[in-house]
């Protein structure tokens, strides 16, 4: 084995195999009818995909119990019952007329929304039963008559719904009266609002009274009244000073000069009182008045956005009030129609035409649950299934390792257990695009569920039952010419390739196949052998030394290729982590005389040429101990800091550049 490998290393990882050798020399008497042949031949070719399923009816509707809790059946129809299809409303419209029902033909009037009336006929059968009232409402599909195939009893709904009835009547009147205060607030925020508004404008009309009528009037009058008071001072010194000259010459007496001199210093005192006047006038009363009458103006236009902002907070009050009332209403009106859709749900009724079949089951202790008049059922339990027996298809399953050959449209045949020599034919109607899940003890079984719709017409499927055993061959590719094929028991795989041992007049000869196309029988054979020769169908049996031979051989070929790609692999992953451990470094400086370049080192840390060396440009222990370096705290550290801050950190050792690993260096 080992030298095995040392040659095929050697030969670079080349197959030692050889396509067409003698598998072993026989005697020239040797027997050879202990082998199993077969002829190859040509033949139809076509690739299939088997898998089993059962009978069902693509138009199967199942009754369920839609009441809430547990039931009780107090009517159904027998088993095997043929039932029709439901009379369903043409327009959307109001129910006018309902007759006939129990007569065998019956008549339904809807009246559409146009006010036309729209009649309907229905033959009746002996379950038909009136579904709706004179005077209901109804949309288009709605069923009007129909087959009652099952009663559940109501009479617990029906007292429910009597006592809910009385909520939604509460509910509606607060709604109303919801309505009500909501209106009532809004004409109230109107008067409130209009209100402020006017007492906002009387105040800012009474500012602009002030400020264009009333101080202008005022003003005037004192400044009118000054200058009365200085004309008449004036005339009270002339004739004080008359009074004087003529008293000097003896025409006037003393006690005349005096009562002058009175009445002018009375003048005086009123001219000084009327410009007192003017003085508070300009200086107090008008900033004072006009000050009072702004503020008033603005407190008017406050009390406004109070009053609006007030009203608001009280419609709103009453808005959420409404809104509660609206929810309530909603509340108890939709648990009133759950309660009629409850007891419209008890009456069950035939939504097409098929024949009735009780859907008894089995529980999880293994307890039949049987469908009858007086049981128990819980709620979503099926009750009754109608199956369309002339819509019949099937239900399939198949495997995950066929799921990729299938696609919809393929034709299908069919053949039931139950229908023997029969073939029906189909195609492929649909396919889940999820497996389906395991159950035990296969858990990790992964099927896909498929449906086959049988497409045969007619007498043909009139034998056809639900629940009946299917097997189904989906033809995925069928070849237009016969083909020559070899048996899958014939061809051996050893890796990527096949091969047969075919009989010739000296044995077996094994030769090296070309195959193409393959299905559950066997593969289209291109080359290797001809029409007409022999295949050994049974070589696994007879030649078992030599296949183990080669598929020894070729799990050494594997091995030694596996080995050389591990090599390089582990060769290329210690080029780079060498790579990567030896980093890529920018050209040393050159020497410079006397050792460290403080000059040349500043210039490199200097990346905007300005002569310093700011905060965001500084590296290593040069950032750490910036503040100390930057000796005038102006942000920048120029050459002489620099120089002058060297002296403070220990000189770099070995020649290493400062501030480059020490972490005492400078930069």
């Amino acid at each position: 084995m080992l030298l095995l490998a040392l040659l095929a290393a050697a030969c670079g990882g080349a197959a030692l195999l050889i396509p067409s050798v003698r598998a072993k020399v026989f005697p020239e008497k040797e027997d050879f009818t202990a082998y199993s042949l077969k002829v190859l031949t040509r033949s139809p070719f076509q690739v299939s995909v088997e898998a089993k399923g059962t009978v069902d009816s693509s138009r199967n509707s199942t009754l369920l119990n839609n009441v809430e809790g547990n039931t009780t059946i107090i009517s159904i129809v027998p088993p095997g019952t043929l039932v029709n299809s439901p009379l369903t409303s043409k327009v959307n419209g109001i129910v006018r007329e309902v007759d006939g029902v129990s007569a065998g033909t019956a008549r339904v009037v809807v009246e559409d929304e146009s006010g036309n009336p729209v009649e309907h006929s229905y033959i009746a059968g002996p379950y038909a039963q009136r579904l709706v009232e004179i005077g209901q409402p109804v949309k288009a599909g709605d069923f009007l008559i129909g087959d009652v195939v099952c009663e559940l009893d109501s009479s617990t709904l029906v007292d429910s719904e009597r006592q809910q009835q009385i909520q939604v009547t509460q509910a509606e009147a607060d709604l109303e009266k919801g309505r009500k205060n909501v209106e009532i607030q809004e004409t109230q925020n109107e008067s409130d609002q209009a209100a402020a508004k006017l007492a906002m404008d009387l105040a800012q009309l009474d500012l602009d009274k002030y400020i264009k009528g009333e101080y202008i009037q005022e003003k005037d009058r004192i400044l009118g009244e000054i200058r009365e008071a200085e004309e008449e001072r004036t005339r009270a010194e002339e004739k004080l000073e008359f009074t004087r000259r003529v008293a000097k010459k003896g025409y006037k007496t003393q006690n005349d000069v005096e009562a002058d001199r009175i009445a002018l210093l009375k003048w005086d005192l009123s001219l000084a009182v009327k410009k007192r006047q003017y003085e508070v006038l300009e200086l107090y009363t008008k900033d004072r008045t006009i000050k009072e009458l702004t503020e008033n103006a603005r407190e008017s236009k406050r009390e406004l956005d109070r009053v609006i902002l007030s009203g608001e907070a009280a419609l709103y009050q009453y808005g959420a009030q409404l809104a509660a009332y609206d929810l309530t209403y909603g509340v108890q009106k939709n648990k009133l129609e759950r309660l009629q859709k409850q007891i419209a749900a008890c009456k069950l009724v035939a939504p097409q035409a098929g024949q009735v079949v009780y859907a008894n089951q089995s529980s999880r202790r293994s307890e039949p649950v049987v469908i009858e008049a007086g049981a128990t059922v819980r709620e979503r339990q099926p009750i009754i299934n109608l199956p369309d027996m002339n819509a019949m298809k099937v239900d399939a399953k198949i495997h995950e390792s066929k799921i990729s050959d299938v696609r919809v449209g393929l034709p299908v045949q069919i053949r039931i257990d139950a229908v023997p020599g029969v073939v029906y034919h189909g195609r492929l109607d649909a396919v889940s695009s999820v497996p389906l899940p395991g159950n035990w003890p296969n858990l990790d079984l992964k099927q896909y569920e498929a449906v086959v719709k049988i497409t045969d017409v007619g007498d043909v499927i009139n034998q056809l039952k639900p629940g009946m055993t299917a097997n189904v061959e989906i033809i995925v590719e069928r070849a237009a010419e016969d083909l020559l094929q070899i048996p899958v028991q014939a061809a051996i795989a050893i890796g990527d390739k096949r091969y047969a041992w075919v009989m010739t007049p000296q044995g077996p000869e094994r030769r090296e196949l070309t195959v193409g196309k393959s299905n559950d029988f066997g593969f289209v054979l291109l080359a290797g052998a001809n029409e007409g020769e022999q295949v050994v169908m049974n070589p696994r049996k007879l030649f078992e030394n030599e296949i183990k031979q080669m598929e020894d051989r070729y799990k050494q070929q594997m091995q030694v290729r596996e080995n050389e790609e591990a090599a390089a692999t582990v060769s290329q992953s210690r080029d780079v982590a060498d790579n990567a451990a030896t980093p890529t470094l920018p050209p040393a400086d050159p020497p410079q005389p006397g050792g460290f370049d403080s000059s040349q080192f500043f210039r490199q840390r200097d990346v905007n040429g300005d002569g310093k060396i700011t905060l965001d440009e500084a590296q290593g222990p040069m950032k750490e101990n910036f503040a100390q370096l930057d000796a005038n705290s102006d942000g920048g550290i120029d050459q002489e800091e620099f120089r002058a801050g060297m002296g403070r950190f220990r000189p770099p050792r070995d020649g290493a550049i400062p501030g480059a690993g020490s972490p005492r260096g400078a930069e």
